[in-house]
């Protein structure tokens, strides 16, 4: 493989990749979703912290994510299953669940 090759390669993929990643950043949980994931999460993480050792370790995880879901209002599950919450909440109709 040639050095031409590889350049083409890497600046193909540059400009594929933030496309993509945009797509995958973007909100699809809805206000009310996301309070409750930070205020659950916050629960759950500070319950692992206090319990401490691997169980406790694996709790807190899953409320920092819950965290994590909420500030940033995407969830990795609902982007998979191609569901919105956030879009049917702003224009005021019933979300679609499956």
């Amino acid at each position: 493989m040639s050095h031409d090759t590889m350049s083409t390669t890497s600046s193909t993929s540059r400009k594929i990749w933030p496309a993509d990643m945009r797509q995958c950043n973007r909100v699809n949980v809805g206000e009310a979703e996301r309070l409750a994931s930070v205020m659950g999460g916050g629960v759950l993480a500070l319950l692992g912290l206090a319990r401490g050792g691997l169980t406790g370790s694996a709790i807190a995880l899953g409320g920092g994510a819950l965290v994590y879901r909420g500030i940033t209002g995407h969830c990795e599950a609902y982007h998979a299953l191609g569901l919105d919450t956030h879009r049917h909440h702003s224009k005021g109709e019933t979300p679609i669940t499956a």
